[in-house]
Parts: structure tokens; C-alpha cells; sequence
């Protein structure tokens, strides 16, 4: 008696294409499952060889708060300011400094425009300040202590506060100032580009002197 060949005659050819089908399901099957693997990868390489790519995040934009009415001189350790030394006002140009009535004067000395290019936590890559170098000249018969003074600045009508900017060019007034000396500094701020002509600068040198503004002739 014969033993039976598995895969001869018609319903041999019959299971072979059966198998077949079944194979090629599969395969359709595995091809549409990595497809839509792909299809939600937010970045690289996805399904079927497609490289997609992730949108670049936004540059963050500031929001700058709106500024207080009045600039009275801040309070120093825990005691309230009483200046008793009057100042005049000034403006962003060498010829118009401002001046304290005990010979202490104030100048604006350069202007610099830059773009900021800090990427950490706090920066603003690409966005524009104003770099403003001030000489700060003792003109009186005392010495100024220099660790004091605090400078602000605003923009704009109404106006809002200038973030301060930080980068390797910041230096503040530092240290002490006799009779007869000069000192610089140089502040960087956040102004607009469009309201360079509304900026102002408000100084407090240390609380016995009034608070001092520069208005006007930025640019």
C-alpha cells in the first residue's frame, strides 16, 4: 500500500496557496502596523524610511509690566530714604548731563545697540537692547559710596518698566567714589527699537541724594 504524498494533486496545490495568502496578509499587516508607528513619531525616522521632523519651539517674547507713576529713592537697610540734595534732570546725549546741586555730575559717556545671544533659562535670544555707559563724576566735597546706587528705566506712554539685560558688558557702579574722582558703569536694557525716543533712565545714587532721570536723545 502506498503512503500518501503530502502536496501532490489538487489539494496539494490547493494548501500551497492557501499558505501563500496567508503570508502575504502578514506581511500587509506588519507594513501598515509600522506605518502608523511612524506616522505619530514627533521626530527621526518613521515608518517606511519618511523622516520627520519636530517644529522648532518659538522664541519667547517679553511682557513688560507697566511702570510706577513716581521713582521715590528705595529704601536702604530697612530704613526709608530722606534725600536732602536736589538733582536736575538730564538726557541720553554727553552735552546734557544730569546734576546734583552738590556738584555731582551724571553723563551719559556711549550708547551701544546689540541683540541678545544668551540661550539659558531668563534670555531672549535675538531680541534687541541698548547698552548705556554712564560717568558718574564726584564733583562734591564728600566721598559716595558707590555700592548704592540703583538704576532703573522705563518706556513708552504709558510707560513700562525695560527689563534689565545681562551679559558680559554689564558692570554696575561698584566701590567708592572720593571727592574729585570719576567712576563708570555701563546698564543694559530691553528698549524696543521703536521707543528709543521715549526711554528714560532714573538714578538713585544712595538715598541722601534725590533721584535723577535722563529723558530724551536716545537713539
Amino acid at each position: 500500500m502506498d503512503t500518501p504524498q503530502i502536496g501532490r494533486g489538487r489539494t496539494g496545490r490547493a494548501c500551497r496557496w492557501s499558505a501563500g495568502l496567508a503570508c502575504a496578509a502578514l506581511l500587509v499587516t506588519g507594513c501598515a502596523a509600522q506605518t502608523s508607528a511612524g506616522a505619530g513619531a514627533p521626530s527621526g525616522t518613521g515608518g517606511g524610511g519618511v523622516t520627520v521632523t519636530a517644529p522648532a519651539p518659538a522664541t519667547p517674547q517679553r511682557s513688560d509690566p507697566p511702570a510706577p507713576p513716581s521713582s521715590p529713592p528705595v529704601a536702604r537697610h530697612g530704613r526709608p530714604a530722606h534725600p536732602t540734595i536736589a538733582a536736575s534732570a538730564g538726557a541720553f546725549a554727553a552735552s546734557l548731563p544730569a546734576r546734583w546741586s552738590d556738584g555731582v555730575v551724571l553723563t551719559v559717556a556711549r550708547v551701544r545697540h546689540g541683540s541678545e545671544t544668551g540661550r539659558g533659562p531668563g534670555d531672549f535670544t535675538g531680541q534687541p537692547f541698548t547698552a548705556v555707559t554712564f560717568q558718574l563724576r564726584n564733583g562734591s566735597d564728600r566721598t559716595l559710596d558707590l555700592s548704592a546706587v540703583v538704576v532703573s528705566a522705563s518706556y513708552g506712554t504709558p510707560a513700562r518698566v525695560a527689563a534689565p539685560v545681562y551679559d558680559d558688558t554689564a558692570q554696575d557702579f561698584a566701590g567708592s567714589l572720593p571727592p574729585g574722582a570719576s567712576a563708570t558703569a555701563t546698564y543694559l536694557y530691553a528698549f524696543p527699537p521703536s521707543a528709543l525716543a521715549s526711554a528714560t533712565a532714573t538714578v538713585d545714587l544712595d538715598g541722601v541724594h534725590a533721584v535723577a532721570q535722563l529723558r530724551g536723545g536716545l537713539r
